[in-house]
């Protein structure tokens, strides 16, 4: 639990660097006003995407679906190098923060079971 909270953050982290390693020049992204949505549309999904996550890990076996959803997790981190325009970008971040939102509530009955 420790080491996938870790590669979150270090995810969500290392956002502000591409910024000064030239993802900005790499996507065109001319206007300062864009750039923060890589950011806030993770967000905006873990938002949305909480409450069903709830409401599911209640109702499926709770191992299962988390692993899947980190192997998920990781796929959609390795599409990021597939990304050729702003609006994938955008689409990728936002699907890794609707796959992010599932280890915080699964972890927390996890270690309630323990």
């Amino acid at each position: 639990m420790v080491f996938t909270y870790f590669l979150q953050a270090l995810d969500k982290g290392t956002m502000s660097f591409t910024s000064i390693m030239g993802l900005r020049e790499d996507f065109n992204i001319a206007d300062t006003e864009l750039f923060p949505w890589l950011t806030t549309c993770i967000y905006i999904a873990i938002l949305v995407v909480e409450y069903p996550i709830n409401w599911l890990i209640q109702r499926v076996p709770i191992a299962k679906f988390l692993g899947s959803c980190i192997i998920i997790w990781g796929a959609i981190l390795a599409l990021h190098a597939a990304c050729t325009t702003f609006t994938h970008l955008v689409i990728v971040r936002t699907l890794l923060g609707a796959f992010e939102a599932v280890c915080q509530p699964t972890f927390l009955v996890m270690s309630s079971m323990w």
